[in-house]
């Protein structure tokens, strides 16, 4: 840390310009994507959410099952 004082503007300092932003030219779509840098495609995301699905209705299927042996 450095023991210099911090500076404050003073009143007499004129605020800058507000920045115009343009009009949208259709609301409901951005017009910019933002980079994000992802890479992955669509498609793996919906193969690992299908393989997760599978997954989660086998293991139901299974304990309902397994539950149905205990039963006999």
């Amino acid at each position: 840390m450095t023991d210099e004082p911090v500076t404050t503007p003073s009143p007499t300092d004129e605020p800058s310009a507000p920045v115009e932003t343009p009009a949208p030219s259709d609301p409901g779509v951005p017009d910019e994507v933002p980079a994000t840098g992802d890479t992955t495609s669509l498609g793996l995301w919906l193969t690992l959410s299908g393989l997760f699905l599978l997954g989660l209705l086998g293991t139901a299927f299974g304990l309902r099952r397994r539950g149905a042996r205990r039963r006999r």
